[in-house]
């Protein structure tokens, strides 16, 4: 009997050691994957960008949610605080910082960028702007989304917008869109910390 219960334990010890060795591969792997695919075809980079983040919110209320948030992934990174909120004209906002975290609050439709039925579209020209220019990498993170609390995977499949929007979809597909509560999970800490470290120190 005892000898069971020791093999038992040396089998999850082994599971374990195996599951933070394969999990950080992994991520890294997709986090190349997507810095690969931004990278693709922009010719208009510019390598003289700040190795710092931008924290933006387009919410008073929520603003300080969002840093405590960002901060628990930046660490001793340069980074700059931007609140959007109120601003008319966001596409004449300009950015220094080669990364860019977007925070988009929970809303009653699940609407994380606007699309072209919506009657603003403050948060979706801000992103498509950014993306367009191609100089800083955006992570847009929807926040306060129940649903998305310790997920094992970026976002939450069930949010229909990502497929309604292009630049969405764009992201996505470059691993560059998060869905969250108020706290990453340990598997979206871990993939955006190496994402930080490859962009800004590679």
């Amino acid at each position: 009997m005892m000898i069971f219960i020791f093999s038992v334990f040396w089998i999850w010890i082994v599971i374990f050691v195996m599951v933070l060795l394969v999990v950080p591969l992994y991520l890294y792997v997709i986090v190349r994957s997507g810095i690969e695919q931004q990278n693709k075809g922009n010719h208009s980079q510019d390598f003289n960008m700040e190795k710092s983040t931008a924290v933006v919110s387009f919410s008073k209320a929520n603003a300080q949610l969002h840093k405590t948030i960002a901060e628990t992934v930046i660490g001793e990174i340069t980074h700059h605080y931007i609140s959007l909120s109120g601003v008319r004209n966001v596409s004449s906002v300009e950015l220094a910082s080669k990364v860019c975290f977007v925070f988009v609050d929970q809303n009653e439709r699940n609407i994380i960028l606007e699309t072209k039925v919506d009657i603003s579209k403050t948060r979706s020209d801000f992103v498509e702007n950014l993306v367009r220019q191609g100089r800083t990498h955006v992570i847009v993170i929807y926040c306060q989304h129940e649903e998305s609390r310790d997920l094992d995977t970026l976002f939450h499949r069930g949010l229909g917008n990502i497929n309604e929007h292009e630049t969405l979809r764009q992201l996505q597909r470059q691993n560059c869109f998060l869905s969250i509560d108020k706290e990453f999970s340990f598997y979206q800490m871990t993939y955006i910390k190496i994402f930080l470290h490859e962009t800004l120190y590679q």
